[in-house]
């Protein structure tokens, strides 16, 4: 999809739409599937001398190397303290999955199925629920929560259903100010959709 992608915008086209010829008969893939990664990766390529491989690869393992920081900074963001942050990020590598479908490396190299779009959903995973949390709890950051909601539902959809759910629930815990939460998370929620 990225080499696709790349050859659209290489021929001055953008890469929304058009006949993907690659999968089965063919389809209009990137009008059907989340293929925002796959277009960010190409016009990324594109913007360092043309080389898609080489530029998806980077990020393959930029995403990868750096999703402990993501993990911490969702940590910080959601209210916790520094080391249980800190311990947080330091574990994420560990995490399996026996399927290689899951939130772990093995998911995104040799042993996974290739789920690049959705490793952008999972990088951006623990920021959206820190900073939908703290848009709920303390009706701050309204508008960056909802950006990140909508990048996630961008990137990856159903990384987005498990932030969607998880913020309707944060709505519910609080019943003295359940109407004042309820709200925020319409904010957010809708904000996003938008």
């Amino acid at each position: 999809m990225i080499r696709w992608a790349s050859g659209q915008i290489h021929t001055g086209r953008v890469p929304l739409d058009g006949w993907y010829p690659y999968f089965s008969l063919g389809t209009s893939e990137f009008h059907h599937y989340q293929a925002l990664a796959a277009i960010v990766t190409a016009y990324l390529g594109q913007l360092f001398g043309g080389n898609v491989q080489t530029t998806y690869l980077w990020l393959l393992y930029l995403l990868l190397a750096f999703f402990p920081l993501s993990v911490y900074w969702g940590g910080r963001l959601l209210g916790w303290d520094r080391w249980t942050a800190a311990c947080a990020a330091l574990v994420t590598p560990l995490l399996v999955s026996k399927p290689g479908y899951g939130i772990e490396a093995g998911s995104y190299t040799w042993r996974g199925y290739g789920l690049y779009t959705q490793l952008f959903g999972m990088w951006l995973l623990p920021l959206v629920w820190g900073l939908s949390w703290r848009a709920v709890s303390r009706g701050r950051g309204y508008a960056v929560a909802a950006v990140a909601l909508a990048l996630t539902i961008a990137f990856h959809l159903l990384t987005a259903y498990e932030v969607l759910l998880v913020i309707a629930v944060w709505g519910i815990p609080a019943w003295r100010y359940i109407g004042r939460r309820i709200l925020r998370v319409a904010v957010v929620s809708r904000g996003a959709v938008l």
